[in-house]
């Protein structure tokens, strides 16, 4: 469990870092185009700002089309998860060893697995 729990949070990490650098890289561009833009309405025209533009459109569906196509969020895994499960199947074990709270014990695990 503790490896699993490792391995998602990293996961969910590096999914993070990339997806905020996708996003600045977005900003980025979108600040060039209209400032391409800007200077376009100002009267400055260069053949060369029609191919930077359409390179910066490329790169904005690329950008865009990857931030689409990322997974969901998926939430962090508490680190000590492991530890407790670990907790409540000895306090289960504990429980289910004493006669008196036997059966209470047994219902409980009953009302659980009837969830799902």
């Amino acid at each position: 469990m503790r490896a699993y729990a490792e391995e998602t949070n990293r996961l969910n990490h590096e999914r993070r870092a990339q997806a905020e650098t996708s996003r600045r890289a977005l900003e980025k561009i979108e600040r060039s185009i209209k400032g391409i833009m800007d200077a376009i309405e100002d009267g400055m025209y260069q053949p060369a700002m029609k191919a930077r533009m359409n390179e910066l459109e490329q790169q904005k569906a690329e950008i865009e089309a990857r931030l689409a196509e990322a997974p969901a969020d998926v939430p962090d895994v508490h680190p000590k998860i492991a530890e407790h499960y670990r907790a409540k199947v000895i306090r289960l074990v504990e429980t289910l060893a004493e006669p008196e709270s036997n059966g209470e014990a047994r219902e409980d695990i009953r009302s659980l697995s009837a969830r799902w």
